[in-house]
C-alpha cells in the first residue's frame, strides 16, 4: 500500500505542509501541499483490503508510508461517518453529547466526537470507530477531526445568503449523496443517504424537494461531484426542476496545478481556506 509522492515534497521541511486525511467507508485518501509553493499540491487515494478491518488497513498504510506521521503545519482527518446529528450551539453541552446523539441513534457505536461550526452556529456530533480514532490520535500530531459535511455546510452557508431563493445542495459521493438545504442563509436540512445508482439519488433529492415544499420554478438545486455522475443526476433533475446548476470551482482549482475534478469537495474546500 505504498503511495508514490512527487519529488517536490521535502520531508526535511514537513512543517510547511498541510496534511488532510479522508476516511470513507471503503478506503483512505489524503492531500498534502505547501500553501506557499505553487505546484506542490497532490492527492492520493486507495481502497481498503476488505479481508481485514479498517484499523488493520490503516496500520499497513502508515507502516508503508512513514511520511504520513511526520509533523505538519496542520493535520486534519475528515470522517465520512453516516452516524451524525446537529445541535444548535446555544443548546450544546459537552456533557450531554451522548444524550443528544441517542435521540437519533439508539445504540451509538464507537467514539463520539464533536465539531463546532461558527457559521451557522451548530455543533456536529459524529461517531468514529474507537480503534481507528485511537490509532490516528497516537500516530498523528495535534490532529483535528472533522465531519465530512462541515466543510460543505461552511462553504455554502455564505453563498446561500445571496439572492432570495432556497438552495438545495447535492454533493455526489461514490456510494452516497449529501443533501443540504438553505433558506436565505438558514440551514434547514443536512443529511447523507446511502445509494449506489443515479435513480436512487434522484429519488432522495426529489423526495426532500417535495417534503420541504420548494418551488420548482424559483428555487435552485446546486449539484457537485464527479463529472459523469453529476451529469446523469442533472439530466434527470432538469425534467422536474427549472434551476439545476452545476458547481465547478475551476478558477480556484487551477491554483493547485492539478486536475481536481475527482477530488472530494470537502478536501478541496479545506484546502481553499488555506490559500
Amino acid at each position: 500500500m505504498q503511495f508514490s509522492i512527487p519529488d517536490t515534497f521535502n520531508p526535511d521541511h514537513s512543517e510547511k505542509y498541510l496534511l488532510t486525511i479522508r476516511l470513507y467507508p471503503e478506503g483512505f485518501a489524503f492531500s498534502l501541499y505547501d500553501p506557499l509553493c505553487d505546484g506542490s499540491y497532490f492527492y492520493r487515494e486507495i481502497s481498503y483490503n476488505k479481508k481485514i478491518s479498517p484499523v488493520a488497513n490503516l496500520k499497513e498504510i502508515f507502516f508503508d508510508n512513514e511520511f504520513l506521521a511526520f509533523p505538519y503545519r496542520k493535520t486534519q482527518v475528515i470522517s465520512q461517518s453516516r452516524d451524525f446529528t446537529f445541535v444548535p450551539s446555544i443548546l450544546f453541552k459537552e456533557t450531554d453529547k451522548d444524550t443528544f446523539f441517542s435521540f437519533n441513534f439508539h445504540q451509538p457505536k464507537g467514539k463520539l466526537l464533536n465539531q463546532q461550526l461558527q457559521q451557522p452556529e451548530i455543533n456536529i456530533i459524529f461517531s468514529m470507530e474507537e480503534e481507528v480514532y485511537e490509532f490516528l490520535s497516537r500516530s498523528l500530531s495535534q490532529t483535528i477531526f472533522i465531519h465530512h459535511t462541515s466543510p460543505l455546510i461552511s462553504f455554502f452557508y455564505h453563498r446561500s445568503r445571496l439572492g432570495n431563493t432556497n438552495k438545495l445542495i447535492v454533493n455526489i459521493q461514490k456510494d452516497s449523496v449529501d443533501i443540504l438545504c438553505f433558506s436565505l442563509g438558514e440551514l434547514i436540512l443536512a443529511n447523507n443517504y446511502s445509494c449506489q445508482n443515479t435513480n436512487d439519488m434522484v429519488f432522495y433529492i426529489l423526495f426532500i424537494w417535495k417534503h420541504l415544499k420548494m418551488n420548482q420554478l424559483k428555487d435552485m438545486a446546486i449539484v457537485l461531484g464527479t463529472q459523469d455522475r453529476k451529469t446523469e443526476v442533472m439530466d434527470l433533475l432538469n425534467k422536474y426542476i427549472k434551476n439545476v446548476v452545476p458547481f465547478n470551482p475551476v478558477p480556484e482549482h487551477h491554483l493547485f496545478g492539478v486536475d481536481s475534478s475527482n477530488i472530494p469537495f470537502d478536501i478541496i474546500s479545506l484546502s481553499l481556506c488555506e490559500l
